[in-house]
């Protein structure tokens, strides 16, 4: 009589994915607000090294309007660019971009939202300052 055993794998679940991708903040009381002119751009990355780079997330340069001194500003949207899953985060590097038309110094805080396919939210906050002399920051 011949044995027969069966194996049966159980199904993998998905890793979860970024779904959605947003940057808000607060402009503090003191002068250095966000001119409405200025315009702002942020990226998510990943960089393997070797000049290879994944753009995970990624919004063109605008404006948004002014953001005033003691407000909140945002959420602006990051539109997601391709597949990142939640295992990765740690990988995950990001950069806003600043074109002041002029002179303008913009001090603020921010708070970077990643949302995952399966509910999970990341969020990362830090705060910094842009200007015409200093126009990009890593997040």
């Amino acid at each position: 009589m011949t044995a027969s055993i069966h194996v049966f794998a159980a199904p993998q679940a998905s890793t979860p994915t970024l779904s959605s991708a947003s940057i808000a903040g607060f402009t503090p009381d003191g002068g250095d607000d966000k001119d409405n002119d200025s315009q702002i751009k942020t990226t998510l990355f990943v960089d393997f090294g070797g000049g290879l780079v994944q753009t995970v997330a990624s919004n063109n340069f605008e404006a948004h309007g002014r953001f005033p001194d003691g407000q909140s500003w945002g959420p602006i949207d990051i539109p997601v660019k391709g597949v990142f899953t939640i295992d990765d985060v740690a990988k995950l590097r990001g950069k806003i971009e600043f074109q002041p038309k002029g002179d303008d110094t913009w001090k603020f805080s921010y708070t970077l939202s990643l949302n995952f396919s399966d509910g999970r939210l990341i969020q990362k906050s830090g705060s910094n300052e842009l200007s015409d002399q200093k126009r990009e920051i890593p997040l």
